[in-house]
């Protein structure tokens, strides 16, 4: 009898449904392990289908927040009104989250660190700054990075200063920045530059 699972792909074959029990028809390379499935297309087809970065933000030294678009080629055109005032004297950190519809800035005014919130158009350009922004961290360091977690519902700051901790904020569904988490800021041993959520 005819032994599929030893035999080389057909150039012209069909690939086949994995379904765990053979090894899939017309797709096992004559060096490769016949017990493992074919990539799923839908996949590929989904990492395919996202939509490629347009923007880009970026934080300048006298607290503001400059947009530009980019092309295809990674070529930059600054967005009209361009930069926009944080309301802070520095600008460090920014970030926007998954969805595209809010950058966060960690700024320094008068009063220490604190977080500039920007609302976002469907196209990703600045629409407005939420009311009350920039919102203070109580800590008296420059913010110099931003972190969200997975699910969109805590925003993390770390402070780089005389006084190094972590802020950890609330955000509403809509994605404002809301009241600090009790205990906030968390401080740290030493100096802190970055945060990252796992």
């Amino acid at each position: 009898s005819d032994d599929s699972t030893s035999s080389p792909a057909d150039a012209g074959a069909d690939v086949g449904t994995f379904d765990g029990s053979a090894p899939p028809s017309g797709d096992v390379d004559a060096g490769s392990d016949a017990t493992t499935p074919p990539l799923d297309a839908s996949v590929d087809a989904a990492v395919d289908a996202r939509p490629p970065p347009t923007h880009v933000y970026v934080t300048t030294a006298t607290g503001e927040l400059a947009v530009f678009t980019t092309d295809g080629d990674g070529g930059l055109a600054e967005r009209a009104g361009s930069p926009f005032s944080t309301g802070g004297s520095g600008a460090y950190s920014v970030l926007a989250n998954e969805d595209g519809t809010r950058a966060y800035v960690g700024v320094v005014t008068n009063s220490g660190g604190a977080i500039a919130s920007f609302d976002l158009d469907g196209t990703g350009d600045v629409a407005d700054a939420q009311s009350g922004s920039p919102i203070s961290t109580n800590v008296n360091a420059s913010p110099t990075r931003v972190a969200i977690n997975a699910a969109g519902t805590r925003l993390y700051v770390a402070h780089q200063g005389a006084t190094p901790s972590i802020a950890v904020f609330s955000l509403d569904a809509s994605g404002d920045v809301g009241a600090l988490r009790s205990g906030s800021p968390f401080g740290t041993s030493t100096g802190t530059y970055s945060v990252s959520i796992n």
